[in-house]
């Protein structure tokens, strides 16, 4: 299905300012507590991820205005049979690069299905787009519960 709105999915984030936005690939574990990952679990793991992110980068004002990061995840099956995310994540402008890293990090590592393997781009342009929106297996797909983009 992805496959065939790739060039759509593409079209969509075109105007996307990707300065302003990192890189991010997540791992998740695919096994916990006899629970098997799936991609219904995969979304609530990265809901409660962006949550917890949220409210470090944005406090209070995250509860009570809804003020959020801007992401764009794509949950991928790897040739291993792993499913992990890549995504673009909103770079907070308030927040050093480094510490914001060290707070995807953290938030990552305490969710339930998180996996130690992190990845973080801090400089990406349209090839990340076409990487993230490969969609040569049907397993992937753009995880339209999560994504949170101001257009």
């Amino acid at each position: 299905m992805s496959r065939q709105l790739q060039p759509f999915i593409r079209q969509y984030l075109e105007p996307v300012d990707l300065s302003r936005f990192v890189g991010v690939s997540l791992t998740m574990k695919q096994m916990v507590d006899q629970q098997k990952i799936d991609p219904i679990c995969s979304s609530q793991n990265l809901r409660h991820f962006l949550n917890v992110l949220n409210k470090k980068v944005y406090r209070n004002r995250f509860s009570r205005f809804g003020l959020r990061l801007q992401v764009f995840p794509v949950l991928e099956n790897s040739f291993r049979d792993r499913l992990h995310y890549h995504m673009i994540l909103e770079r907070p402008v308030n927040i050093d690069p480094r510490q914001f890293e060290s707070l995807i990090h953290s938030a990552w590592k305490n969710t339930r299905f998180g996996y130690r393997e992190i990845h973080i781009d801090q400089s990406i342009d349209a090839g990340w787009i076409k990487y993230i929106t490969k969609f040569c297996h049907n397993e992937e797909q753009v995880d339209w519960e999560n994504v949170h983009l101001n257009r």
